[in-house]
């Protein structure tokens, strides 16, 4: 049995246990939750994904040195950022192991994750729905400089959870310390992935865009209909919208855009996965009280399910809406779990239908980003 489905029955089972406990009770099962899914993802063969043994030679100094592919921390390739390169330096004073490199990524992916969720009242739901529906473990483990690009943002939007008031936009907003330091961490996070580029216009305007139960259910229910007979369309407008970008003159972002036209995958459509969805955000808009539902989270959780309905089939958007659904799922599952046995039934069944799928995905041996099948480092 896989060690990805061991690991996300642990985490439901864990729910069963604490969901009408203390909020200290679940962040601690979510807090375990995270730590075991950081070693998991630091402690896995250079085989495991996709460009793990790229990184790992990019990190013990194996790679090449002559610009092309990732190179290596002195020699880094063309293509990588300074920012991941600045990281991997730091690290590289204490160790020059890949493994070590690997388990400081995860474990920085994975406390992030926490140290946003840890807030929210049933985040420990949303994280097992993110690693099941929204397979955030396939983005998170292989995907390293995105990933890495990611948690210096959760970080980025994790201080700003403990401003009081509402921050209008202006100069004025950066007197407040925390949110110059979350911006510079918004910065860097370009830096270590140029997606990030991509990301901080939208999630500004997130949050001053006032949501209501209407747009939500519009925005969900319009983005189903067009999903069926639009796909293909509306991936060939996004892809014409990157090529404008890989024409603009900077290096970095022309590339980025070049890349994310060419990396558009399989167009398929399935209607049951769509609907699946559609009927979990639906429910979320239902029992999210009227007064939370303009929450930032939940607006990300709904463009999650947004983007995941219209472009999802593109490899390159489903990666950036990973950031969005990783910010929405904290809100995915409301209070009412808690109180109202429909609501907990829905939820319950949802998470066991989503662990079947994830089972049956493994054991069939699909090729999720060649994580399976799973081996530790020193198997390997």
């Amino acid at each position: 049995m896989c060690i990805y489905f061991v690991a996300e029955v642990i985490i439901f089972l864990l729910i069963l246990i604490t969901y009408k406990q203390s909020q200290r009770a679940r962040n601690r099962a979510l807090l375990f939750s995270c730590i075991m899914w950081a070693l998991i993802a630091g402690l896995r063969a250079y085989s495991v994904g996709n460009d793990t043994s790229g990184y790992a030679a990019f990190f013990n100094g194996t790679g090449r040195n002559d610009g092309v592919g990732y190179g290596t921390v002195a020699f880094p390739g063309e293509s990588i950022e300074w920012g991941f390169v600045f990281i991997g330096r730091v690290l590289n004073l204490f160790s020059t192991d890949a493994t070590f490199f690997l388990l400081v990524h995860a474990f920085f992916v994975y406390l992030m994750i926490y140290y946003v969720y840890r807030k929210h009242t049933y985040s420990l739901w949303g994280f097992i729905l993110l690693q099941t529906i929204g397979s955030g473990w396939v983005f998170f483990h292989p995907v390293m400089r995105q990933s890495f690009s990611v948690a210096f943002v959760l970080l980025s939007v994790g201080l700003l959870q403990g401003l009081k008031g509402d921050m209008k936009p202006g100069m004025a907003m950066l007197k407040n310390k925390r949110v110059l330091v979350s911006l510079l961490l918004f910065i860097f996070a370009m830096t270590v992935h140029r997606s990030s580029i991509l990301l901080f216009p939208v999630l500004i305007i997130l949050y001053f865009f006032n949501m209501t139960k209407k747009i939500a259910y519009i925005a969900v229910g319009a983005a189903f209909v067009l999903c069926i007979g639009f796909t293909a369309f509306l991936g060939a407008h996004f892809e014409e919208v990157m090529v404008l970008v890989s024409t603009i003159d900077d290096e970095k972002v022309a590339l980025m855009g070049d890349r994310y036209a060419d990396g558009f995958g399989d167009t398929g459509f399935s209607i049951i996965r769509s609907l699946t969805w559609v009927v979990l955000a639906a429910m979320t808009i239902f029992y999210t009280k009227k007064e939370e539902i303009n929450n930032f989270f939940v607006k990300c959780f709904i463009l999650a399910v947004v983007m995941h309905l219209l472009l999802n089939p593109i490899t390159m958007v489903s990666r950036l809406s990973v950031l969005f659904l990783t910010l929405g799922c904290t809100k995915v599952v409301p209070v009412a779990v808690r109180t109202r046995k429909l609501a907990f039934a829905f939820y319950s069944l949802f998470a066991v239908y989503y662990l079947w799928r994830a089972y049956a995905g493994v054991a069939s041996g699909a090729d999720i980003n060649n994580a399976v099948p799973y081996y530790f480092f020193w198997e390997r």
